[in-house]
């Protein structure tokens, strides 16, 4: 078996998306993720994405790329790469919050600029796990 690996980014779109828009990337995301045997957990909120992704480090590799070429995201922002010893998320083909209504702490930190994306890891990391019990 491959190295693990954990990713987690920031992105925005365009244009917000409704609730229809939302649930069709859902829908293609969970069955790639179960083809391709990655997990993670998908946070939304007015436009910006926050997302955990896991798995073989290839299948990783190429869904990252993926997502940094869909011209739907923009402003697409690694925050935090590791190798890991097990699954975080590992019931989670592709878990999913809209936290338009209320945001977990430390969320918007990851929208506001590019330059404290990538000073917190383990603040994305705390934010994104705070939802794996709720």
């Amino acid at each position: 078996m491959e190295q693990l690996i954990q990713l987690i980014y920031v992105s925005s779109t365009e244009n917000k998306f409704n609730e229809q828009q939302l649930n069709d990337l859902l829908t293609v995301a969970r069955e790639a993720n179960k083809k391709n045997n990655i997990t993670g957990l998908l946070l939304y909120k007015d436009g910006d994405f926050m997302q955990v992704i896991e798995g073989e480090k290839s299948a990783i590799k190429q869904l990252f790329t993926n997502i940094s070429r869909d011209e739907s995201h923009t402003r697409v922002t690694l925050v935090l790469k590791e190798d890991i010893k097990q699954r975080e998320f590992a019931d989670w083909s592709m878990g999913f919050k809209d936290v338009s209504t209320g945001e977990p702490d430390g969320f918007s930190d990851f929208l506001s600029s590019s330059t404290s994306m990538k000073l917190m890891p383990g603040k994305a990391k705390a934010v994104l796990l705070s939802f794996k019990y709720t």
